[in-house]
């Protein structure tokens, strides 16, 4: 264990001079397992005066999914445990004093003071405080780069409703055929079928978007459910193949219909002060969600820490110099993520350049039009965003850097983006540095770190 420095600050300059990363014994901490144990402990406590105040079962189920995420964190190195327990106690710090300063975790993050001054505090902070030095030497706004504020966009798509009701109703007519006169469920189908053409102006308007396919034949339902309980009524239920793949084919037609018209998003900086924020992976199901057993990245990334489960957004949280942006759609009084990105900045030719890591959609957002608008109102953001913040050009990363292990060792790593790059230029650059480095001299789980391609934005 190094000697104690008699100027703390000191101390962590000579660290961030140097490229060698903290070992946990240099952080001068207890057990792990033991403050882990305590915090939790607290934290069931603050469950109890949650419960007491209202608080939604997803917001309990969050909390659920941090402990299990601990508990797959055994195998990882003791780092990336404690940095987990880092951010997992401030939080709860965060809920406690969140009337007295709601930005204490962020703040925290660049103020050592603001936590209680140990080692690890200490060193996230200088990082960041050396981050914004930094910045300002480039002539880069920090204020914007922390704090750019939202916006909103309305998104229209254009269709011809009467067009794509013909289309649906041809659909119709061939599944009312599918089934021959005798078979049992035909008169289900037809009753069916005429009760959703009686529905048109609400189809049309989009207001059964959500209606479960159960509910969009309801009567074919309790028709197979009745034949599946008679005895002998095996052989009767069978369809011909496709039958089912028909009436998925409708329910996404009549889905379609609220693809179309007027679409409400925000765009925004995420909330390092927000307890969701660690969770963005798993609304979107990816490789990064936390607490899910069988959920973690198909490719280890050189340099980066961790044997299955980097630190990931972790990293992202306690660092400054990595943003993301989140897509946010506002429906009927309520919010939807619809997708985000990651943002670095780094350095092509000694100026500086805004790096979407990559961009990531959800699953539910397929047709190809309305993703086609998202990623237009994004670039738009994107492009604000950087001039704001005094930065010229914007890239869309497109390769990493070159795999030490997995089937593709030897070849570079290739982004896979939730958005369409076959029309986007694509740019040869010097290899990819995030500017500012990293907190322990460790990349972090970016897929760009490394590489030398990206596709041009602006």
């Amino acid at each position: 264990m190094p000697p104690k420095c008699l100027d703390p600050f000191a101390e962590e300059i000579v660290f961030r001079c140097g490229n060698k990363p903290r070992k946990w014994r240099e952080w001068r901490l207890t057990s792990i397992r033991e403050r882990m144990r305590e915090y939790t402990s607290i934290f069931e406590e603050l469950i109890k005066l949650l419960r007491k105040a209202g608080t939604s079962d997803e917001e309990f189920s969050f909390i659920a999914k941090l402990c299990e995420h601990f508990k797959l964190l055994k195998t990882e190195p003791l780092e990336i445990q404690e940095l987990f327990v880092f951010i997992y106690f401030r939080y709860f710090d965060t809920q406690v004093v969140r009337d007295k300063n709601p930005h204490w975790f962020s703040d925290g993050l660049i103020n050592f003071r603001l936590f209680d001054g140990d080692v690890l505090s200490r060193q996230i902070a200088v990082h960041n405080l050396l981050l914004t030095k930094t910045f300002s030497s480039l002539g880069l706004n920090w204020e914007q780069w922390v704090n750019y504020s939202p916006v909103n966009a309305s998104i229209k798509i254009k269709t011809n409703p009467s067009s794509r009701w013909q289309q649906l109703d041809e659909e119709l007519l061939l599944l009312e055929h599918a089934l021959d006169k005798s078979h049992p469920l035909r008169p289900s189908i037809l009753k069916d079928c005429m009760a959703l053409r009686k529905k048109k102006a609400e189809v049309m308007r989009g207001q059964l978007s959500e209606v479960l396919l159960e509910e969009l034949f309801p009567t074919l339902f309790k028709g197979i459910e009745y034949l599946t309980r008679k005895p002998g009524s095996g052989k009767k239920i069978k369809v011909a193949r496709g039958f089912m793949d028909r009436l998925y084919l409708i329910q996404s037609m009549v889905k379609e219909f609220f693809v179309f018209g007027v679409r409400n998003f925000r765009i925004e900086l995420w909330d390092r002060n927000d307890f969701q924020s660690l969770f963005l992976g798993n609304f979107l199901e990816n490789c990064l969600s936390i607490g899910e057993k069988d959920v973690y990245p198909a490719v280890r990334l050189p340099g980066v820490p961790g044997k299955r489960r980097p630190a990931g957004v972790l990293d992202y949280l306690v660092d400054k110099g990595i943003q993301v942006v989140k897509i946010i759609e506002k429906k009927d009084g309520q919010e939807y993520h619809v997708g985000h990105c990651y943002l670095f900045v780094f350095l092509d030719n000694q100026k500086p350049v805004l790096m979407i890591d990559s961009v990531e959609i959800h699953s539910s957002y397929r047709n190809r039009s309305l993703k086609r608008e998202i990623r237009k109102a994004l670039f738009e953001f994107l492009k604000g965003y950087a001039r704001a913040v005094g930065i010229e050009r914007v890239v869309l990363g497109n390769n990493g850097p070159t795999l030490r292990s997995g089937k593709n060792k030897g070849q570079r790593h290739k982004i896979q983006n939730g958005i369409d790059v076959f029309d986007l230029l694509p740019v040869s650059l010097e290899k990819i540095e995030k500017l500012g480095g990293y907190w322990n001299h460790q990349p972090y789980f970016l897929e760009s770190v490394g590489g030398t391609e990206a596709y041009v934005i602006v």
